[in-house]
């Protein structure tokens, strides 16, 4: 059976080798959308220019994604009109 050594499971045919650990490094062509929106607002701060997103369209993203969460969880349809005019 496999050796147990820091948290990894090992099959390996030599069972007293050290074995390195493994470091997951991130690519530097991979950047989530979150990474770079936070870079662009730092920028944005360092130069004092403005943000491509404004403040009205982060309000509509966020009523969008509480009109989503809100259909996920009574599996019914919601009208944005409507979902604004309860405070949504």
């Amino acid at each position: 059976m496999g050796r147990h050594r820091e948290g990894i499971s090992t099959t390996g045919a030599d069972p007293g080798k050290e074995y390195a650990p493994i470091v997951l490094r991130k690519s530097p062509e991979f950047e989530t959308a979150y990474d770079r929106e936070l870079s662009h607002f730092i920028q944005c701060i360092q130069s004092g220019s403005q943000p491509e997103v404004t403040l009205q369209d982060a309000c509509i993203a966020s009523k969008i994604a509480r009109a989503a969460l809100e259909s996920a969880h009574s599996g019914l349809p919601v009208n944005m009109l409507g979902f604004e005019e309860k405070g949504g």
